[in-house]
């Protein structure tokens, strides 16, 4: 297990400044919870009650509106953590509903735990800090894309990204697990528009598309699109 902990602790932004031993001690500290495809780990609305750390898998975390359409704001990957509200003395609800996509091992300290923790190791809320910074940057930039970038540049540009942070190297290109109204919503590109432009570039040797799987053949021709 010790062995486990100072491996998931190597790469985890929340722990940056900490030392290894200190990691592992905050690793220890959590408890560990395997969850199946389409469990949710919690709703918006609910209180944030604990900080989530993804240690396998992927989650994405939905948004819906008062209508009760769904966004899909990130794709989560080994590494991310979420539910950074309930660090806050006075938690937040979560503004989003997080759900497991595939299997997945988390690593969960409840709100008590997490903030006793940012108490002794400032580090931890300074990084989560750094964390909310870099997720606002990601939502400014998608925005500025639907303002003055095509669909099919956000579609490819969306694609060569979730390959490079969750996709699975195989022989003959990027494998990505994701259905086309899930690619759509992280794109901000119509469901129409998706399956469009997924045949086009499967018609031209660019990706295969399987049923909620995507192999990216050839990203540089994506982006030259």
């Amino acid at each position: 297990m010790k062995t486990a902990h100072r491996r998931d602790a190597t790469s985890v932004q929340l722990f940056a400044g900490l030392s290894e031993t200190e990691s592992s001690a905050l690793l220890a500290r959590a408890t560990q919870r395997v969850a199946r495809a389409g469990t949710v780990l919690f709703r918006q609305g609910e209180p944030a009650s604990a900080l989530f750390l993804l240690r396998n898998g992927r989650v994405k975390f939905v948004r819906s509106n008062a209508d009760g359409q769904e966004a899909v704001l990130r794709w989560l990957s080994p590494g991310d953590c979420f539910g950074i509200g309930s660090l806050v003395a006075d938690p937040w609800c979560y503004f989003g509903t997080a759900q497991a996509v595939g299997e997945v091992r988390v690593y969960r300290w409840d709100a008590r735990t997490i903030r006793a923790a940012a108490v002794r190791h400032p580090e931890l809320a300074r990084n989560a800090l750094g964390i909310i910074l870099q997720t606002f940057k990601e939502f400014s930039d998608r925005h500025i894309a639907l303002l003055s970038a095509s669909a099919e540049r956000r579609l490819a540009r969306t694609l060569t990204s979730l390959g490079a942070t969750s996709g699975r190297i195989m022989p003959t290109g990027v494998e990505i697990d994701i259905t086309n109204r899930d690619l759509g919503s992280l794109a901000d590109v119509g469901l129409y528009t998706v399956s469009r432009q997924l045949r086009h570039w499967a018609r031209h040797g660019h990706l295969v598309k399987h049923r909620q799987r995507i192999l990216v053949r050839r990203p540089e021709a994506l982006l030259g699109a």
